[in-house]
């Protein structure tokens, strides 16, 4: 499973303070990003050539949103520990190549 953060999306948003489909990251707590995400979030697969390939013709294709809580070390030099992955159906169900609400990956 390959994994991609969304994180530095959310800062760049939340720093311009833009408003995008009357949706504004003001914070990255779920109530705020999970609306975002399901406005604004959008997947695309290409192949080899760089040629967009539709994403139903690729039935494992399955995209999941899931936010954990990071703390930051008081050492640069640590690890920051990560806590428990919370899945968010909400943002990909019914989406093609989109995880659905009680689907398991």
């Amino acid at each position: 499973m390959d994994t991609v953060s969304l994180t530095p999306l959310l800062l760049t948003y939340w720093d311009s303070q833009e408003e995008l489909y009357s949706c504004q990251v003001n914070d990255l707590t779920p109530d705020i990003v999970l609306p975002f995400f399901i406005q604004n979030l959008h997947w695309r697969v290409v192949n080899i050539n760089g040629e967009q390939v539709a994403r139903k013709t690729i039935p494992s294709l399955k995209i999941m949103v899931y936010s954990e809580n990071v703390t930051l070390p008081h050492d640069v030099a640590e690890a920051p520990p990560f806590g428990d992955q919370i899945g968010h159906h909400e943002v990909t169900h019914g989406r093609p190549g989109g995880l659905d609400i009680g689907e398991a990956l």
